[in-house]
């Protein structure tokens, strides 16, 4: 298990503003390209439930199509800053879930799971969107900032179970010549106060959009 607090402010950039924007960025010594990734996800939320209210919402991920290396991610604005909960999540719990067989979860001695069930079951959450995102990753490794660049946001037009389907149909969501810049800055916690809330630091959390 693992937690992250981030705050976030987003924006969309003209391809010619992101070219000079991104030329400048590589020539700062402290930046560097980490990746680029292709990001699948599924989002669950009760329905009629907006993506501005300030209620949980949980998201299998996968990156780059691997299915061995999967989060579930319990995900919620608040103050202004997003938090995340998230645990591995191997290939067959995922196609289970999104079979909609989730009875085996009570029986695993996982509590992010189980709370994972409990929505599910008590409060009626679904799956509401598959989306596929296209980006570049740039680190600050000696600070607690990262960008996230999506190039490609697609809204799938696919059923859960068709989650690992290689090529999926979808709706391009970023307006033809734009890009979509995320600033990330993650907040940090003395060690001490991480260790008396058994919380578990998690730098991969930055990069997952």
């Amino acid at each position: 298990m693992a937690y992250g607090i981030y705050f976030e402010r987003y924006e969309d950039m003209s391809w010619n503003k992101y070219q000079k924007f991104i030329t400048k960025l590589t020539l700062q010594q402290d930046c560097h390209l980490k990746e680029s990734v292709c990001t699948r996800k599924i989002i669950y939320r009760k329905p009629q439930q907006g993506k501005g209210e300030s209620c949980l919402e949980y998201e299998i991920i996968m990156r780059n199509g691997d299915t061995r290396h999967m989060h579930l991610i319990g995900k919620r604005k608040q103050d202004g800053n997003i938090c995340k909960k998230s645990v591995w999540l191997l290939k067959e719990d995922c196609e289970k879930i999104l079979e909609g067989d989730i009875e085996w979860i009570k029986k695993e001695k996982n509590i992010d799971l189980y709370d994972f069930y409990y929505y599910l079951k008590e409060e009626g959450y679904k799956p509401q969107m598959m989306t596929e995102s296209i980006s570049q990753v740039f680190d600050f490794p000696y600070s607690h900032n990262c960008i996230l660049v999506q190039t490609s946001k697609r809204l799938l037009q696919a059923e859960p179970e068709e989650f690992f389907m290689k090529k999926l149909q979808g709706t391009e969501l970023i307006k033809p010549g734009k890009v979509h810049i995320i600033y990330r800055t993650e907040n940090t916690f003395p060690e001490g106060a991480m260790q008396a809330m058994n919380l578990v630091n998690n730098p991969e959390f930055r990069y997952v959009s």
